[in-house]
């Protein structure tokens, strides 16, 4: 049985806890998941084990191929290895979305429309 090298003591992660725009479980591809700690998207690692968040790092410059040296490595996320529970099926996580969605389309404006004060008549 193989195990993941890196160690994260947080509790498990449940998906159900995370919002249904956090999550994408679309049937056909990979599950995604967004990482509560930096906001990344990843792609939950499978091991005989459990299922992990896999090894990220937090910062915004994962994109740069090239570091500077003197620098050295950039920090690793804390959610790193953190396991996580699948305890929602593709289905469900659709008709939340759907629900969630519809609630945000329904709600009022922060912003509000004055109408002009009226003007007083005097005789």
């Amino acid at each position: 049985m193989s195990k993941p090298r890196g160690k994260n003591t947080a509790p498990a992660l449940h998906i159900s806890v995370l919002r249904p725009y956090q999550l994408d479980l679309t049937p056909g591809k990979p599950p995604m998941i967004v990482c509560p700690n930096c906001s990344r998207w990843v792609m939950p690692i499978r091991f005989p084990a459990g299922t992990f968040v896999p090894v990220h790092r937090s910062d915004d410059l994962w994109d740069v191929k090239v570091r500077d040296r003197a620098q050295g490595h950039r920090p690793r996320c804390g959610e790193s290895w953190r396991e996580v529970i699948f305890d929602m099926t593709g289905e469900q996580w659709a008709e939340a979305l759907h629900h969630d969605t519809c609630a945000v389309r329904y709600r009022r404006g922060s912003r509000s429309a004055h109408s002009r004060k009226p003007r007083s008549f005097e005789d």
